[in-house]
């Protein structure tokens, strides 16, 4: 009976052993081939890397000397009397709040809402702001800017809007405002108010030159 067992497990073994052999046959192999595309393990540290493709790396710049505009704080002062601090910022054109460097810039609109003056009743309208200056991140100096509009001169009007073509520039260091156009608006619709509102607006280019006078 062990004998017979013995001859069954021999047996088992040789079929194992041929049908082995037929699949590697039919791929085309055989027990005795060498796998010629692989690569030794201790070959590996030596292949030489430098052909490989690398990520472009970029380069992090730090801005250290920048200019900070405070127009977000600018008082507009009216000839009625009445004074707003600061631009609306969600009916104002986004981007004037920043460092500014050579590479940032802005020009937009920017719209102080009016409360209790009849903007077609104004004669000038004053913009006052500071802008601020920082050396290797550090406050340095601090310049102020001052832009008076007078003789506006609206036509008297239940509502709409009027406005009065400028070319106010004025440049202190490095850093350059233009003002290029004044807008009265009453009973305006807003783009982001739900209700008509009254404004007084401007648009506005800020930059640093690097050509001062």
């Amino acid at each position: 009976m062990k004998r017979f067992k013995a001859c069954q497990a021999y047996i088992t073994i040789i079929i194992l052993w041929f049908l082995l052999l037929g699949v590697l046959t039919l791929a085309g192999c055989t027990p005795d081939q060498e796998i010629e595309d692989v690569i030794p393990i201790d070959e590996l540290e030596n292949v030489d890397q430098s052909d490989s493709v690398q990520a472009p790396v970029e380069e992090i710049v730090i801005v250290t000397d920048y200019y900070w505009p405070w127009i977000n704080h600018g008082q507009l002062e009216l000839s009625s009397g009445e004074v707003i601090l600061g631009p609306d910022i969600f009916e104002s054109d986004y981007g004037f709040i920043g460092e500014f460097t050579e590479n940032v810039a802005y020009e937009g609109r920017l719209i102080w809402r009016v409360e209790e003056t009849d903007v077609f009743s104004l004669e000038w309208v004053n913009l006052e702001f500071d802008v601020d200056y920082y050396n290797k991140s550090e406050w340095e100096s601090s310049s102020h800017f001052i832009f008076l509009i007078e003789g506006l001169a609206p036509e008297p009007a239940d509502d709409g809007l009027q406005q009065f073509p400028l070319n106010l520039r004025e440049k202190i260091e490095n850093f350059e405002v233009i003002i290029k156009t004044v807008y009265l608006g009453k009973e305006e619709e807003g783009s982001f108010s739900t209700e008509p509102i009254n404004y007084v607006a401007f648009d506005v280019e800020m930059k640093v030159v690097d050509n001062p006078d």
